[in-house]
């Protein structure tokens, strides 16, 4: 009586979870076959348009007698045997004489060397232009038209203490902001002894800004605060020349 009571028990037991695993697949089945459609956002990658950017970011060595440097250029136009570099006036300015350093070199950004010279200044936005006197394998960026907006996203690529191509991310703070060197942009990114004279671009990859200084906080313990000249300023710096 007691064996027929578990034999009984056990054939009970295993018809139950038949049942179950039967119910379990026939579920599974039945979702499978109403799953609806997942709607995927692709994220955002700015890796190709770095490197876009990065044909046209440029590296600046100068020098005079006693004393060398460097800084950041933004190649925006270019032909077979020339290249005109934007960067900033006090990359290429002797703070020793007062006057344009002597000797300067583009090194573009897979290490071509080429002799420049200064081809036009202007002091009072602290820009300037270089025409190479040779070739470069580069890209010349596109100016852009419009401005970005305040929390735009924005790309920058310099050459801070001589590492070429340093790329980074950051944010357009405020504009019109008022600083100790004048009325510059604020950006969030980071700018480093070397990063003057760089290119700050929008997510389409065209130069919206160059790098020109930073802020340091608390004796250098918080985050520096970045500046950069703004658009309108390179529009009017360029407006003679057909780029």
């Amino acid at each position: 009586m007691k064996n027929g009571l578990y034999k009984y028990t056990a054939i009970s037991f295993l018809v139950v979870w038949c049942f179950g695993l039967v119910t379990l697949l026939a579920s599974l089945m039945v979702s499978c076959a109403t799953k609806p459609e997942v709607q995927v956002t692709p994220t955002t990658d700015y890796a190709k348009t770095f490197r876009d950017v990065a044909r046209g970011a440029v590296m600046v060595e100068v020098s005079s007698k006693d004393v060398s440097g460097g800084g950041s250029g933004t190649v925006i136009w270019t032909n077979e045997k020339q290249a005109l570099v934007l960067t900033c006036d006090h990359v290429v300015l002797n703070e020793l004489t007062g006057k344009t350093h002597d000797k300067f070199v583009i090194i573009g950004p897979d290490g071509d060397r080429v002799m420049a010279q200064v081809q036009d200044r202007q002091k009072a936005h602290d820009m300037a232009l270089l025409l190479t006197l040779g070739a470069l394998n580069v890209k010349a960026l596109k100016i852009a038209k419009e401005e970005p907006n305040v929390y735009d996203k924005l790309l920058l690529v310099a050459s801070p203490d001589g590492y070429r191509n340093t790329a980074a991310e950051g944010t357009l703070s405020a504009k019109s902001r008022d600083s100790f060197l004048g009325e510059y942009w604020q950006v969030t990114s980071f700018i480093f002894p070397g990063s003057s004279g760089g290119t700050v671009a929008n997510t389409a990859g065209e130069l919206v800004g160059i790098p020109r200084a930073v802020h340091n906080t608390m004796f250098g313990i918080l985050p520096e605060i970045g500046f950069c000249i703004p658009l309108s300023h390179i529009q009017s710096f360029l407006r003679g020349y057909k780029l």
